[in-house]
């Protein structure tokens, strides 16, 4: 699947942020209004609550700060 600028650039942000948790990005989309970045642990590609919850925060935080959309 061929990201538009936009999703590049939001997964040029997030990805250092998931790499420092010990995560790989899977992907970045934007559908409207709606973004959707998944991640996962690479042993177990899996990502569980908590760490997904924590991983939220985060990239909202970074995504509030650099206001990429």
């Amino acid at each position: 699947m061929r990201q538009s600028f936009l999703e590049n650039k939001i997964a040029q942000l997030v990805a250092p942020v998931i790499a420092d948790k010990g995560l790989s990005l899977v992907m970045v989309s934007m559908q409207g209004p709606v973004l959707q970045i998944m991640a996962e642990d690479p042993k177990t590609r899996n990502l569980g609550v908590d760490a997904c919850a924590t991983l939220s925060r985060e990239i909202s935080a970074l995504l509030e700060v650099e206001d990429p959309i």
